[in-house]
């Protein structure tokens, strides 16, 4: 399985299936040590530019300040959507 090429979750699915055969159905738990199971790579997030940020912003729709203000404290604090919605003035501070 492992010269096949199949992802880490296929693999993973079929390594539980032949542990349950070989511990439960022949009682056999010994095999269960030559059986391990495979992580999937993980992946590195992508990581824009200070040009590729200052493109999006500028890009905000609207005349005003507004959106380019919500974009970029959406960005600068990884807010979701729906938390830059529900930010309140209270919740920013000035000081700090």
């Amino acid at each position: 399985m492992t010269n096949t090429g199949m992802s880490a979750t296929t693999f993973n699915v079929r390594i539980v299936s032949l542990r349950f055969f070989f511990g439960i159905t022949c009682g056999r738990d010994e095999m269960k040590r030559h059986m391990q199971f495979r992580r999937a790579p993980r992946k590195l997030p992508a990581v824009l530019s200070i040009k590729e940020i200052g493109d999006i912003l500028a890009a905000a729709p609207g005349p005003g300040l507004k959106y380019r203000a919500a974009l970029g404290i959406s960005y600068g604090a990884g807010l979701r959507a729906a938390e830059v919605c529900r930010l309140r003035v209270e919740d920013i501070d000035s000081d700090g």
